[in-house]
């Protein structure tokens, strides 16, 4: 947030002649961060479209003012602009392939790539997360790291050495001679169809 706000204030912002809009007097912070960042995106997004900048500073202050999803059938640019701004959020926040979504939306070219242009050079402040964030996601590498190896350890431990989990960059150690079997394990049933399989094989080699 740091970095947006930077980004906004260094020169000092021009408010428009009507005058800076009062904010709601009751707005926690968690919804003026998030009206903060759609409208700073809707600026950066009307920036990249050619429009004035005196417009884009106006998108910016709306955006505390306005609900989310909101629809104004007389201003359909500013909504468009404004809904584009609430997905690149709403995807971000989620974790999805930003880039693959902004390819799917139904809005002409020039617009998608505006919204690329955006994201790209805004992501990593758009979509930093907190420290607290950083560490719980730490963490939870940590402990399914933990989980892995005692899987891995009892498995082993339960088949006698017949049968050990490894890592996927652990395969190429273990391919030094042909692979007799490969299989695929999606479902429960796949397991015992895949033993059975290997079963046969090693059979015909006794």
């Amino acid at each position: 947030m740091r970095q947006l706000f930077k980004k906004l204030f260094n020169g000092g912002a021009v408010a428009s002649r009507s005058g800076i809009p009062a904010l709601p007097k009751q707005a926690a912070y968690r919804e003026m961060e998030y009206q903060f960042k759609r409208g700073f995106i809707a600026r950066e997004i009307s920036a990249e479209l050619h429009y004035e900048p005196k417009k884009g500073n106006e998108l910016l202050f709306l955006s505390f003012l306005r609900p989310k999803g909101q629809n104004n059938k007389k201003r359909v640019k500013e909504d468009s602009i404004f809904l584009l701004s609430e997905h690149l959020l709403d995807w971000g926040s989620a974790s999805k392939d930003v880039e693959k979504e902004i390819e799917r939306l139904s809005f002409p070219e020039d617009v998608k790539n505006a919204v690329r242009m955006v994201y790209l050079k805004h992501k990593d402040a758009l979509f930093e997360k907190s420290s607290t964030e950083c560490k719980k996601a730490h963490d939870d590498t940590k402990s399914t790291a933990k989980e892995w190896a005692i899987y891995r350890d009892v498995i082993f431990a339960a088949t006698q050495g017949k049968l050990k989990l490894i890592e996927k960059d652990e395969v190429q150690k273990y391919e030094k001679s042909d692979v007799l079997y490969e299989g695929m394990v999606q479902k429960r049933a796949d397991i015992p169809y895949n033993r059975q399989e290997i079963r046969k094989i090693l059979e015909q080699k006794t």
